[in-house]
Order: structure tokens, then sequence, then C-alpha cells
């Protein structure tokens, strides 16, 4: 495949650099300090350290017998002392003999090793093994801090809370952590067309499905929070007081429509009316082309509020959420690797129509790394939209079946 520059005109020759452009100018919210059984999927603002060793002592791998001595021969009988329950203390090892163990229970100073409970005949008061054991000395015992020292580093800061993180924070006495502050991101979408979900539009009109997209994109993201979700109509005094009010109750604006040439699209005029600032507008990528990002203060304080602009049609917004909003979101959330891994997949059929803009087509999945292009009649085709299942990117004058990078619409 070829990635050949785009045709002049544009600022960025991709819409990654463009997006990166937008992230160095921004900083991480403000953090808190929440308990650990409220804290599933926030992000984490602080460094982990182990309090203590992993484990604690040395401890039993297997359910089975700890023996006194280093040397066990098969066939041999063992008195059987008693036994060592998890959660208590080991007893001090007499010089022979075992003592019955279970996975986890503290081993004895002096133990020679464990004997799994299948290979040995189990009596009332003695233990005999079976023939052709063989018996390492120390085996099945897992040492005191084998998994993690004391002091080591569990987690860094920008690490998402997940099941498993979770259980290490509180294995190691996290009962309240630090993270980040949920990312508050409001929705102005634009249009005099636009009518609630609920109207009866007329045959002018169309009902607001990208308020829709952005609000359940956000929604299933629990270090997200939506602030609001507002109509704006297409008035410059309006849409400025709009961004400005949005700044400084939020940490991430998106918009939708009104980034176009045409008269009535105020986004950009408004944005500078606002004291904004504009980083990238007009990009070499479909659909999208229009999009614009910048910057907006906060009176408040000096941080600066990012703007997403995204043109009105649905395809546009669908694609611009992976493509823009995600990285912006996570860079402001805190979370340590922004840009989200996606994989790479094999069309079909080739798409043998070399374009000179970055492409953002709709696929569906065939089977593992292969999907199918979804016949579309372009970015406003919501019927089509609605059976995507992700997008792949086809950059500039490229052709054939990939791989293309996939991009699940998600953030």
């Amino acid at each position: 495949m070829s990635c050949a520059t785009p045709s002049t005109g544009f600022a960025y020759a991709s819409p990654h650099e463009a997006s990166e452009a937008l992230l160095c100018l921004l900083d991480f919210v403000d953090q808190e300090r929440i308990a650990l059984a409220e804290s599933a999927g926030r992000v984490l603002s602080q460094a982990i350290h182990a309090d203590r060793d992993s484990p604690p002592s040395d401890v039993s791998a297997m359910d089975g017998y700890a023996v006194c001595s280093k040397e066990v021969a098969p066939l041999a009988t063992l008195q059987l002392h008693g036994e060592i329950a998890i959660g208590q203390p080991a007893p001090s090892m007499l010089a022979e003999g075992c003592y019955k163990i279970g996975t986890g229970a503290c081993v004895p100073e002096d133990c020679g090793g464990i004997i799994p409970r299948e290979q040995v005949d189990e009596a009332e008061t003695a233990i005999t093994l079976h023939d052709g054991l063989v018996f390492k000395p120390g085996q099945h015992i897992r040492r005191q801090g084998e998994n993690t020292p004391k002091g080591s580093l569990i987690t860094s800061p920008g690490t998402m809370i997940t099941p498993p993180v979770a259980s290490a924070l509180a294995a190691f006495g996290q009962a309240e952590v630090s993270v980040y502050t949920r990312l508050r991101i409001s929705v102005l979408t634009t249009g005099d067309e636009l009518q609630p979900v609920a109207s009866d539009p007329k045959p002018w009109q169309i009902r607001d499905s990208n308020g829709s997209t952005l609000s359940n994109a956000l929604a299933s993201v629990p270090w997200v929070e939506t602030a609001h979700v507002r109509h704006v109509t297409d008035n410059l005094d309006a849409l400025a007081d709009a961004l400005q009010a949005s700044a400084e109750d939020t940490d991430l604006i998106v918009t939708t429509g009104g980034v176009s040439m045409g008269d009535h699209d105020y986004l950009k005029p408004a944005l500078l009316q606002a004291e904004g600032k504009i980083v990238y507008h007009k990009l070499p990528i479909r659909p999208g082309k229009p999009s614009l990002g910048g910057v907006l203060p906060k009176s408040k304080t000096n941080r600066l509020v990012p703007i997403i602009a995204l043109p009105g049609n649905p395809v546009a917004v669908a694609v611009g959420i992976p493509l823009f909003i995600s990285a912006v979101a996570r860079k402001l959330a805190g979370i340590n690797q922004p840009r989200v891994h996606r994989p790479k997949v094999e069309l079909t059929t080739p798409s043998n129509k070399p374009f000179h803009l970055w492409r953002y087509l709709p696929v569906r999945w065939v089977d593992q790394g292969r999907v199918e292009l979804i016949p579309t009649m372009g970015s406003g085709d919501l019927a089509s939209a609605a059976l995507a299942e992700g997008y792949v990117e086809i950059p500039p004058d490229a052709q054939g079946i990939g791989p293309w990078v996939f991009y699940d619409a998600k953030l």
C-alpha cells in the first residue's frame, strides 16, 4: 500500500498529526480520593507500592502434607502430627513425620517440602507415600515475597481500575485510592433543522440523532460524566455564549454541525468570539473533512478546555468518536496511554478506488481479522451506519484488502 501526501490546502497531512497537536496543549483533570469499593473503571492518579511481601510468608502451593524431613523415600509411612489450617500461624516443625496442610497455609520454618495429597495413601494417624514418588527438597512451597517484595511498584498513575487491579489494590491495603475526577463532557448539537427525537418532524427537518450517538458513547465510560447534551440554534452570539458557558462548567466540549463553509456555519467565528484558539480546521479525511479542534480558556483557572467540533453528518460523528474524541478524552482523564491500540484487519474484497483523502469505511466482522464493507450511500446514510461494527482507515491513494487499521467507534 502507499501513503501519499494529500493535496495542498491542509494544515496537517493526517488526522493523527492534527489530533497530536491538540493533545500537546492539554493537562490532566483534578484528583480526588474515593473508597476502593466505589472505584470501578476509574483512573488512578497515584503510584501504588506493596505494603508487604507477597506472599507474606512461606505458604503451601498444594493441598497435601508438609513433611519434616528433607529426604523422603517411596513407600515410607509418616506419622501425622496435626493440621495446618489457612489463616493460622505455622507450628514448629518436629524432627520427623508430617502435617496436613491446605493450599495457601503457612509452611513451618524447617519444612522439608509439600507432598500432594494425591501421592499418598491416607490413614487416621499416618500417611504412606506411593511407590515411585520422587521428592525434591522445598517442593511446592511458595516463598515469602516471590510474587512481589515489599515496596515494589504495583500500579502507576494513569492505570484504569479493572477487577484484577482492584484485587491487587485490596491485597495491599488500599481501602481508599487517589483517582482523577470524572471527565465532564458537554455536547452541543447545532442546526436549525434539528428537532427532538420524540417529535414529528416536517420533511425539511430531521431528528437530532447526533446527540444520541454521543451521549450513548459517553454513558458507557465510567471515568466520564456527561455534563449536558444541548441543542444550540444557528446563531453566532448564541453559540459563542454556549461555548463560553460550557468551558466554565466542563473539561471537554464536543459539538456537531456548523463547521463547514456555509453562511450559517458559525462554529469557527463563535469559537474566536469566545476567545478560543483554533488548532486545526479542515482535514484530509472523508467523512469529516470540515472537522475542527481548538481550545477555550477557563476563566477560573489557567486550564484550557479542548473543543472537538465535528460535522453534522451522522457517519462523521461516529468516526469522530474514536478518531478525535477518544485520545483527547483519555489524555484529560489521566490515562497513561491516551491512544487506544487499534487492530489491523483485511477486507473480504479489495478497495480498488484510490482516493486522495484518508477514508473511513463502515465494516462488519466476518471472522478473525477479516471484515466486509457495508454498502452505503454516503456519510448521511444512518441505516448503513447502524449495521457497522466499526470502520477501516484507508490512507490516501491506497488500494487492496489491507491490512487496514480498524476503529470500533468507542472511546
